[in-house]
């Protein structure tokens, strides 16, 4: 019962924000999920691939293997990747989100238009319904922004922690390199 009453507002939502919000929504799922599978990735699958990348990096410490500095700056580079990747993703969703509600605004505001141009401004109903076409959009859009920019900046702090760690592991291992030449 009170799952059909959420369907139903959220369809009323939907209608009363005109075809744009269906657009600010899909984003706001796609960002979200790229955003919960990168913390998902730093929760669970980080300190694996850390430990793999310290396994390859004892493997580089032998003297046996030429080209040393070259591979362990592509493994590093591979591992940084990786600490990095969906992020300009993320952020490129964040940064569509008000967009998107501008043009929900936009559009909501031309239909305003339409109805005062045949109907005049007596019509207060016709021009409500297009006030909600422009303000709820609106909203979506800062509220896929701001929750998106909040989260965006706490992965941000996450990614630079992370760094920090295989930078300070990368000195160790450089340093004992060194002492062992």
């Amino acid at each position: 019962m009170w799952l059909n009453f959420l369907i139903d507002s959220f369809l009323s939502v939907f209608e009363k924000g005109g075809v744009v919000l269906f657009f600010i929504f899909m984003q706001f799922l796609v960002m979200w999920y790229l955003a919960i599978r990168k913390y998902l990735y730093f929760k669970n699958e980080f300190e694996t691939d850390f430990e793999d990348f310290k396994k390859d990096m004892s493997l580089l410490s032998s003297d046996e293997i030429p080209y040393k500095s070259s591979l362990v700056q592509k493994r590093f580079s591979i591992f940084n990747e990786k600490i990095n990747s969906k992020m300009s993703w993320i952020n490129l969703f964040v940064m569509l989100c008000p967009l998107f509600g501008l043009l929900g605004t936009v559009t909501g505001m031309v239909s305003v238009f339409d109805v005062l141009a045949v109907a005049g401004s007596g019509n207060a109903r016709a021009m409500a319904s297009g006030i909600s076409k422009a303000t709820i959009p609106t909203m979506a859009g800062m509220i896929g922004a701001l929750t998106g920019l909040l989260f965006l900046n706490y992965l941000k702090n996450v990614i630079k922690a992370k760094k920090k760690i295989v930078q300070d592991y990368m000195s160790y291992w450089i340093l004992s390199m060194n002492a062992k030449n």
